[in-house]
């Protein structure tokens, strides 16, 4: 089905997804997170580990 090939995609690509989301992030902090940015990128990045040490089997 499309939503299988969809997610099968999303995990092929999700640290380079990851990396995308970081940049745009850290891009558009001061127009979506103002003061709170460095918090809310700390808290992203520690999110994003987490996902990718989860997918490599790390944990």
């Amino acid at each position: 089905s499309f939503y299988f090939a969809f997610v099968h995609l999303v995990l092929i690509l999700d640290p380079f997804l990851n990396l995308l989301f970081v940049c745009f992030c850290w891009k558009e902090r001061n127009r979506f997170f103002g003061l709170n940015a460095s918090l809310t990128f700390s808290l992203f990045s520690r999110i994003l580990n987490e996902n990718n040490a989860s997918h490599r089997g790390i944990n």
